[in-house]
């Protein structure tokens, strides 16, 4: 059996919820998210990526009660994707992922940051503590990702 090949920092559907995360955690945090606008540049109507997110998102929440039709189904969705921009695509998942690696970037320099003002710091402040727990979040996030 040929072994195939998956990179899951390139899976649209996983970096579109990782977004989405990262949404959710800014708007608890009342702050303006830069997702948001990831998101609304790279995942527009017509690009390949929404098209690809749209056949993800099929994929995921579709569920059949007999094998035939799980089957039938997804053969449908392989037929879509294979109508895909191949090239666009991946053009457009390269552009999303620099993107998204200047947003690590920022995050871990806050992290890095943070944990400087901590160490030198005698008392530490309860928002600090808040801070580092989100940034452990943050932390473990990237491990999965990156795994």
């Amino acid at each position: 059996m040929k072994k195939l090949k998956h990179s899951k920092y390139k899976n649209t559907g996983i970096l579109f919820e990782l977004l989405v995360r990262q949404i959710a955690t800014d708007t608890l945090n009342n702050r303006d998210s830069v997702a948001t606008k990831i998101i609304k540049e790279h995942f527009s109507k017509n690009t390949e990526l929404a098209k690809e997110l749209r056949l993800y998102k099929l994929f995921i929440e579709e569920n059949f009660t007999s094998e035939y039709k799980a089957s039938e189904f997804v053969n449908i969705i392989l037929n879509e994707r294979t109508k895909l921009n191949e090239s666009s695509l991946s053009r457009q998942k390269y552009n999303l992922i620099k993107v998204t690696d200047k947003v690590t970037k920022i995050k871990v320099n806050e992290v890095l940051k943070l944990i400087t003002k901590v160490k030198s710091s005698k008392v530490i402040t309860e928002s600090q503590i808040l801070s580092l727990l989100r940034y452990t979040e943050l932390h473990d996030e990237l491990k999965r990702v990156f795994k």
